[in-house]
């Protein structure tokens, strides 16, 4: 048997074996919404290692446990511990680490993907539109950094940033749906990129 996967039914055994503990613990406190979110949570992990055994997907075991000590961490540290709601950086520094631990793993999903290659329609809306919600968060960050040191007044309060947001994914997931129908954004191996349409 090959590291990675006797490390993957180690690790199998062992988020098991927490999220039990952590449902058990969430019971007690009658916490029946943070039941039902780790739940949800521990069946999305089922859903990965069943797409892997039928070989749709790979992602390499020290991959994997980063997003899963994210996963542990959001529902024992977060919410049993209560450290969303009683502290003020924890939300923010697992904010950091689990983007990084996700988008890792979103990459690794994605070119150890059997059914992707450069030239996948597939390929190219996700990279596109990738990019495009990539590009209005950062479009968000220099509202707000304008906001607070200069005093402007871009953003609007909550709502307003969380519609633009949205309008960003939404204008993200139309240029990715473009680009994957149009055949400049196909990639040649002399240039990168088609310059027509042919």
């Amino acid at each position: 048997m090959d590291k990675d996967k006797k490390m993957k039914q180690i690790i199998f055994v062992v988020f098991t074996v927490v999220y039990i503990i952590i449902s058990l613990v969430l019971i007690v406190n009658r916490e029946i919404s943070y039941l039902v979110e780790s739940i949800i949570i521990y069946f999305a992990y089922l859903l990965y290692v069943y797409l892997e055994k039928k070989g749709r997907i790979f992602v390499r075991w020290f991959i994997v446990v980063p997003g899963l000590v994210n996963a542990i961490i959001h529902s024992f540290m977060g919410h049993y511990m209560r450290l969303y709601d009683t502290s003020l950086y924890f939300d923010k520094l697992l904010h950091i680490y689990g983007i990084f631990s996700f988008s890792l793993a979103a990459y690794s999903i994605i070119v150890g993907s059997p059914d992707i290659s450069l030239n996948s329609k597939l390929w190219i809306f996700i990279a596109v539109s990738l990019c495009g919600i990539a590009i209005g968060t950062l479009f968000e960050i220099v509202e707000f950094t304008l906001d607070t040191v200069l005093k402007t007044q871009s953003q609007k309060g909550l709502l307003d940033t969380n519609l633009d947001l949205i309008s960003d994914v939404i204008g993200a997931l139309a240029a990715g749906l473009f680009a994957a129908n149009t055949r400049t954004f196909y990639y040649n191996d002399n240039n990168g990129c088609n310059d027509n349409n042919d």
